[in-house]
């Protein structure tokens, strides 16, 4: 499991005065950032996870009153900038109450749980049988099946996804059985979630 991020602290009061301890010039405002990174989820997805057909299932979100953006980093990977252009769109989504569906692009996740946002990030577990019902997925959902692009790259590349995947440093991660997807998992997220931006609260004396 990741691990939580350290989120800035603001200042402290002074016991018995009933006056507040001065706050440094900018304390306040390193506060009101840090509280601005914990709006949104953010959700790191492996391929074949089951991102769009969340996106698409309201009943499981009706709990949690928050939109659903799911970025396909495919609209941005072959343009110029990527992956900045890319991390700039996951910002700009993320600086509201929603749930922001990304991909698993080498150090993206790490890269933004490092500027203070909620990422989990969701994906198979290692091993063969794992291997086997991933492709499976994509046997079934990709146009083509076993002859598409995207399965013969996952067969080739397997382990270096997985691998590379399972190193990012973000909140924390979730490993899917064979027979899970992200719709499956996203209650327990949605709780980490929560809990995050408490104890974010609590370190910034909100």
């Amino acid at each position: 499991m990741g691990s939580s991020l350290a989120i800035a602290q603001g200042g402290s009061s002074r016991r018995g005065t009933g006056r507040t301890t001065p706050q440094p010039k900018g304390a306040m405002d390193t506060r009101t950032k840090s509280a601005d990174k914990r709006k949104a989820i953010i959700v790191s997805g492996f391929t074949a996870i089951g991102k769009s057909s969340f996106s698409r299932n309201t009943e499981l979100r009706r709990n949690t009153n928050l939109d659903v953006i799911d970025l396909d980093s495919c609209a941005y990977s072959n343009k110029p900038g990527f992956p900045e252009n890319y991390l700039n769109d996951i910002r700009k989504a993320a600086d509201k109450p929603c749930i922001v569906l990304i991909s698993t692009h080498v150090g993206l996740p790490t890269q933004l749980a490092k500027e203070g946002y909620y990422v989990a990030l969701a994906y198979p577990g290692g091993g063969i049988d794992a291997k086997q019902a991933w492709l499976g997925r994509l046997e079934k959902r990709e146009q083509g099946g076993k002859c598409s692009r995207l399965y013969k790259a996952m067969d080739e590349q397997w382990t270096l996804w997985f691998e590379r995947t399972a190193k990012e440093q973000v909140t924390r991660k979730w490993t899917l059985s064979n027979d899970e997807y992200l719709s499956d998992i996203f209650g327990s997220i949605y709780a980490d979630f929560e809990s995050f931006k408490k104890r974010g609260r609590k370190q910034d004396g909100i």
